[in-house]
């Protein structure tokens, strides 16, 4: 008789896991997307599910890279069971396909889904991903965390069998993690972290025009809504107020005159054509940024030994 089981103690025989932020990156972006896809009908905490790829060395397993998988719920046929998760195996073989031509030197080491924490009914999907990899690992991404803390929301479990009484147990046992990243990807990171953070002084003063826009559009709103009562007699006439209402039109300037139209289409000139050259240099500064970085991180070993033949020819 097997018994399924979650167990969250550590173990002495864990493997070493080294987790690169791409493929956090790569389920919050799967995510959101699951998330978004749905709309107003969409599900508050959608669970995806996905592969993890990458490079191993005894013990030491280096979680590379990642691809979206399919499942599908299946209901339970007996009552106060859980329900049941089923792989689409046919997507899962092409994609697996497909990602083994892009990037060949990777191995399929587990899979990722998100949620709390470990469940029991994640089991099913264990072992049918037991089928590609001998002994793979899950990694569960807490999606339902508000507040940012000092650890990551990332749990890594590994399948382990333990013999109690005689009878095989199957646990998920709680691993420890490492963030590891190359040059190249800090670069990616960072630029997306920038991305996503970060506003220019542009955006900033638009918002701010924005608001004050909608806020005078609000006011004369109010300012006919009041005239309208006024002259459908709903409210007693106030000459007060339409006196102040006389003067501020009369304060406006006149937009039917060549003057006016000429001036309005400087102005409007001048503003694309700043606009433009903040457009122009902010392109190339990035473009210096990228083509610095690339220098840094594609200088192989190739490039610097023809360097090395150049000085010793010139020498």
């Amino acid at each position: 008789m097997e018994e399924d089981n979650v167990s969250f103690n550590e173990t002495e025989l864990r493997p070493n896991v080294a987790l690169h932020p791409l493929v956090l990156i790569q389920i919050a972006d799967h995510f959101t997307r699951a998330k978004m896809r749905g709309g107003a009908d969409a599900v508050a905490n959608p669970r995806v599910i996905g592969a993890l790829a990458g490079v191993q060395n005894g013990r030491d397993v280096e979680i590379l890279n990642s691809f979206e998988l399919v499942y599908e719920e299946v209901e339970a046929t007996s009552p106060g069971a859980p329900t049941n998760l089923v792989l689409n195996t046919n997507y899962f073989q092409k994609r697996f396909e497909q990602f083994k031509q892009v990037s060949p030197t990777l191995e399929l080491f587990g899979w990722y889904s998100t949620g709390i924490e470990a469940e029991a009914k994640d089991m099913q999907l264990h072992r049918q991903m037991m089928a590609y990899c001998e002994n793979p690992i899950y990694l569960v991404l807490n999606t339902l965390i508000s507040t940012i803390g000092r650890e990551l929301p990332v749990s890594i479990y590994e399948f382990q069998m333990h013999m109690v009484e005689g009878v095989p147990m199957f646990n998920f046992v709680k691993v420890g993690y490492k963030i590891e990243t190359s040059d190249v990807e800090r670069i990616s990171v960072d630029h997306v972290d920038r991305a996503s953070s970060s506003e220019t002084s542009l955006h900033g003063h638009l918002n701010s025009v924005r608001s004050a826009l909608t806020m005078l559009q609000s006011r004369i709103n109010t300012l006919i809504n009041l005239l309208e009562l006024m002259k459908s007699k709903q409210i007693a006439i106030d000459h007060q107020i339409l006196r102040q209402v006389s003067s501020l039109c009369q304060m406006l300037p006149s937009a039917n005159t060549s003057k006016f139209s000429e001036e309005d289409l400087a102005a409007n000139v001048d503003g694309l054509l700043l606009m433009f050259l903040q457009t122009v240099t902010k392109g190339t500064q990035l473009t210096a940024e990228l083509i610095s970085k690339s220098n840094v991180a594609f200088d192989s070993h190739h490039t610097r030994m023809r360097k090395a033949q150049f000085l010793h020819n010139c020498s």
